[in-house]
């Protein structure tokens, strides 16, 4: 496989493990040059393995494949919990310019595409975003729970482990 077609394939997975991705955190998080990220970006656009939609005044990008789409209102909201993570429903509610029912609405979808997560905290309901990094660690502490209750044994963690670190590697 090309460098080029490992790039695309990189930007292709973070934008696939990461809807609505910008390009600033793609530079940073891929540690691209924005000339080098800018052509590879533009040729997943030509081919259409991906799109750009510009919400609330940011441009995102998306798969044109990715199975966890997210509709335009809870875009809206996914952008208001990235961009003030852990913010308290209240709000949430304001900035969101969203009605108590389309909020509980857009939440439990996002939910369910586990891209947030709720934490109720001093009487409050807080909101974070959840990053496919923070749904390994997640995945790594079931494992060593496991280990120490007795429900797998070592050689079976040590291969479900492996198995973390190779996806950890893939994306």
């Amino acid at each position: 496989m090309s460098d080029e077609h490992k790039t695309r394939k990189l930007i292709l997975n973070y934008i696939g493990n990461n809807p609505g991705a910008t390009f600033l955190e793609m530079m940073k998080v891929l540690e691209m040059n924005r000339g080098t990220l800018r052509y590879h970006v533009r040729q997943l656009r030509r081919s259409d393995e991906i799109i750009l939609k510009t919400t609330d005044g940011k441009k995102r990008y998306y798969r044109t494949d990715a199975p966890r789409s997210v509709k335009p209102k809870d875009e809206l909201v996914m952008d208001v919990i990235r961009s003030e993570p852990g913010i308290e429903r209240r709000s949430l509610l304001a900035r969101s310019k969203c009605d108590r029912k389309s909020l509980s609405q857009c939440i439990q979808s996002l939910r369910r595409k586990h891209l947030v997560f709720i934490q109720r905290e001093n009487g409050g309901i807080h909101y974070w975003p959840i990053a496919v990094e923070d749904m390994k660690w997640e995945a790594y502490k079931v494992l060593v729970r496991k280990l120490l209750d007795g429900e797998i044994d070592e050689e079976r963690f040590n291969e479900l482990e492996a198995a973390l670190e190779v996806e950890k590697e893939n994306t």
